[in-house]
């Protein structure tokens, strides 16, 4: 059974947890057009974290805590970063499958990220949103795409 973690928590909470459950994330970006025009650039974001023991459990009753967790370290990489906005997507109560994590059963948090514009002589701007996204991952030891 998964032991419940308070809302808030600290970094080395976060980091414990990113550790026993491998957590990693996931990246799509895109751009929403309204009527001919570019819109806002956004990012799908996916944390996903694997289920104690890499067994598949019954009912996934648990999975909801497990999401809240994900959830806690999206908030905290997001506050790095206050000049985005997210969406976030409801909670889905199903295990996830994946061949780069050898089949075991994940959980997973999902979330849009809304990127501002910058002034159009800002080239920079959104691949350095998304490095501080990234970083701020990578302090908490959450993994790109498999655990290594």
């Amino acid at each position: 059974m998964i032991q419940s973690v308070p809302a808030a928590v600290g970094v080395e909470q976060l980091q414990k947890w990113v550790r026993e459950h491998r957590v990693t994330w996931e990246t799509t970006s895109r751009r929403e057009t309204t009527q001919g025009q570019d819109g806002p650039a956004e990012l799908q974001l996916a944390l996903l974290g694997r289920y104690p023991g890499g067994r598949l459990p019954e009912g996934c009753d648990d999975c909801e805590l497990m999401y809240e967790r994900l959830r806690s370290i999206a908030v905290h990489v997001l506050e790095l970063v206050p000049e985005v906005g997210y969406r976030i997507d409801p909670f889905d109560a199903a295990v996830h499958l994946r061949a780069e994590e050898e089949w075991a059963p994940e959980v997973e948090f999902s979330l849009v990220i809304e990127i501002p514009e910058p002034n159009p002589s800002d080239a920079g701007h959104r691949r350095r949103v998304l490095d501080r996204i990234e970083s701020g991952l990578g302090q908490l030891g959450v993994q790109r795409k498999h655990w290594r």
